[in-house]
């Protein structure tokens, strides 16, 4: 029996492979244009096989994941700065409000971080806005520190490396390649790399490597 039943929703998930098995049956050409959408389970097979609304063929609980589980990476459909403020507008219709805070620098990569992280942690504006001002006041208490950079000749901007481990990174796959967008001063994770959504990554050196 499988662990959905009729009328759930849940997400196909985004990592599936055409003409691979999950649970014994095809994932087909035609089902991977679902992949990452909301879906509605229609009917419910005894060996765990489902159909679901949006299309007739056989998937299996290997082929989904539950709609509650948060996606990192909600979708942005604009950003909006203006001096102190930055205002991210979703596309399910919310928004995010960002402020800088006292004795902090005004940085775009770590205002949209923060709304990315205010979004999707799951915590209250509160809960999220206190861990926040704790990893920032971190970041400034090392700013009396001497952070060993990269080497120009090791790293630049425009450089494409690898992933070796994760940073602040949660939402860029380990082994992939990335192109580095910045390299800041005074920060211990001073290595801005983007995804291909341009979401920003913060790593050290030893995180990535050369390509």
């Amino acid at each position: 029996m499988g662990k959905y039943k009729v009328g759930d929703k849940v997400r196909v998930r985004k990592d599936l492979v055409v003409g691979a098995y999950y649970g014994g049956q095809l994932f087909a050409d035609d089902m991977e244009r679902l992949c990452g959408k909301k879906v509605t389970i229609e009917s419910v097979r005894d060996e765990g096989v489902y159909r679901i609304v949006e299309y007739d063929y056989n998937w299996t609980d290997e082929m989904f994941e539950d709609i509650n589980k948060p996606e990192y990476l909600a979708n942005i459909a604009r950003i909006v700065r203006n001096k102190e403020t930055t205002v991210i507008f979703w596309e399910d219709d919310t928004k995010t409000i960002v402020k800088l805070g006292e004795n902090q620098t005004d940085s775009p990569e770590m205002a949209i971080l923060w709304a990315f992280f205010e979004k999707n942690s799951g915590l209250t504006k509160t809960q999220a806005h206190k861990i926040m001002s704790k990893l920032i006041d971190s970041i400034h208490n090392q700013n009396k520190k001497k952070i060993e950079l990269p080497k120009k000749k090791d790293f630049k901007i425009g450089d494409k490396v690898r992933l070796l481990s994760h940073g602040y990174t949660n939402a860029f796959e380990i082994g992939e390649i990335y192109q580095i967008a910045n390299i800041l001063q005074y920060v211990d994770y001073n290595i801005v790399i983007k995804n291909e959504d341009s979401i920003p990554g913060y790593v050290k050196p030893k995180n990535i490597e050369k390509v």
